[in-house]
């Protein structure tokens, strides 16, 4: 997982992404990656009500080794409120791919999860897709998540 640039909270790297197609996408991917640094902000902050406010009210989550969920993503979260804020881990973002279609939009990328303070490349990481959905108030959230971790760096899944 080459590219996690430096910096506290998310960084989001467009590498081989789909290109701009009119205002509608850049606008879509300007929410977006605000979108990703308000999930990293709240999980610094330990606030299980803020990563759930990014999702739709009937979200897809996908967890490793876990059945399908849908709805209240906040119990996914819940473990997050035992941080004092700007003491929960520090989650960045590298997206590899993005596409926009209409209210629909996916990207695809890596994760890097780490223990505030702890020096930047440590922790754990893994790949993810995100499915976007624009609401009838024109607000994008995340519709479906899924994520599982990366054994190693050149090894596949």
């Amino acid at each position: 997982m080459k590219g996690w640039l430096a910096g506290i909270g998310v960084t989001i790297v467009a590498l081989g992404a789909t290109p701009a197609r009119g205002q509608d996408t850049a606008e879509a991917g300007g929410a977006f990656d605000r979108a990703y640094e308000e999930f990293s902000r709240a999980y610094r902050d330990g606030d299980p009500q803020g990563v759930a406010a990014l999702y739709t009210d009937d979200a897809w989550y996908l967890a490793p080794g876990d059945s399908i969920a849908q709805g209240h993503v906040v119990r996914h979260f819940e473990w997050l409120s035992s941080y004092q804020p700007g003491t929960g881990p520090v989650v960045e973002f590298e997206i590899v791919d993005r596409a926009v279609a209409g209210d629909l939009a996916y990207d695809i990328g890596y994760y890097r999860i780490r223990a505030a303070g702890a020096p930047e490349g440590s922790g754990s990481g893994g790949k993810f897709i995100v499915v976007w959905k624009r609401g009838a108030d024109g607000t994008w959230r995340i519709h479906a998540d899924g994520y599982s971790e990366v054994r190693g760096e050149g090894e596949s899944e």
